[in-house]
């Protein structure tokens, strides 16, 4: 796994675990989310509160910066098939 993409899906996970313990406690039900090691710690309490209050521009210039699967472009459309026009009688 390259490092950008080791990226992406660490930021998911903890940045995932983060709205759903902040969308629990908000409706009043309880979720755990221990950090069992550095790594949790540091993803969970310095990564993500970073995160949420990084303005909006400059998460868009991270992410055009780290390369990934956010650069991929999109494949061109096909132009759509037109039904046939069908020629209508003229009434004279």
């Amino acid at each position: 796994m390259s490092f950008p993409q080791w990226l992406r899906s660490n930021s998911e996970y903890y940045l995932l675990a983060a709205a759903q313990e902040r969308i629990a406690t908000q409706n009043g039900m309880a979720f755990s989310f221990r950090p069992r090691s550095l790594k949790d710690y540091f993803w969970r309490f310095v990564f993500v509160p970073i995160y949420r209050v990084l303005p909006d521009g400059l998460r868009r210039f991270a992410f055009y910066v780290l390369p990934g699967s956010h650069h991929r472009a999109w494949p061109a459309q096909a132009e759509r098939p037109r039904p046939a026009q069908r020629a209508f009688p003229k009434f004279d």
